[in-house]
């Protein structure tokens, strides 16, 4: 009886030296999450009005399909890709794209699976709450553009992170991750297709996503005449007979 009950002892207290010095650190890591959990609010944009107070940006709320990720739990990636495109009207490369960020992400955040989600999508999700209990519905503020997205291209516009941008040192020092919408310009891509498009259009020594309007330098040219030659009118140093004359020079002083 001795021996069993020192052998019990024994058992007990390897155990809890296993629990509390081995893995205390795991243990501990899971008992804040069972308490506490961080949930990231994001913040909606203000609005962007003209000088004659009308909205040409705005805000509206719109509700996403995300994949919510708990450490120590197991997610069967391979069921959710074989079941979820159908119903969420997803392409199945785009939901793998989503879940190889969770083996390159350390944390245990959420993941984006559907953007905009539709009435439908929202029905289905909270219908299969039991057989998908990490799937849940979010909303979040989405930038609107009252005039069918006029100006969409000078004003800019709000979009996901991508992974370049999160190896960069300026999105780093920011606390940046996957999933963060920050202010973005150019063209509102989220397939294979509109992505491969783009790395065309970015390839384009002709740069036709180049702002000239905005971003360009140019020499006055003859555009320089123009001032000029109403200058000339002003003062009378030309007239419109002279000036439509081919063969009379001008010298401009």
């Amino acid at each position: 009886m001795q021996i069993i009950v020192l052998a019990l002892l024994t058992i007990c207290v390897v155990r809890l030296y296993n629990l509390q010095i081995v893995h205390s650190d795991y243990y501990h890591e899971r008992a804040i999450n069972q308490r506490l959990r961080t949930l990231p609010i994001p913040a909606p944009r203000g609005a962007i009005l003209d000088r004659n107070g009308k909205v040409l940006v705005d805000s509206r709320p719109v509700y996403d399909v995300v994949l919510q990720r708990e450490k120590g739990r197991q997610i069967d990636l391979a069921a959710l890709l074989a079941q979820l495109p159908e119903p969420l009207d997803l392409d199945p490369e785009y939901l793998n794209e989503r879940f190889s960020e969770i083996s390159t992400n350390s944390t245990y955040e959420s993941i984006l699976i559907k953007e905009n989600a539709r009435i439908e999508h929202i029905a289905w999700v909270e219908a299969h709450s039991l057989e998908f209990p990490l799937l849940h519905i979010e909303a979040r503020p989405q930038r609107h553009y009252p005039e069918n997205g006029l100006l969409a291209h000078v004003l800019g516009y709000v979009g996901e992170i991508s992974p370049r941008q999160l190896e960069l040192t300026e999105y780093k020092s920011k606390g940046f991750k996957p999933g963060d919408v920050i202010g973005k310009e150019g063209l509102r891509i989220t397939t294979k297709k509109g992505r491969a498009e783009y790395a065309t259009l970015i390839k384009d020594p002709d740069t036709p996503l180049y702002n000239r309007a905005i971003r360009g330098r140019y020499p006055p040219g003859s555009t320089w005449k123009i001032p000029m030659a109403i200058a000339g009118l002003q003062q009378g140093v030309v007239t419109f007979d002279s000036a439509r004359s081919s063969s009379k020079r001008f010298d401009w002083h």
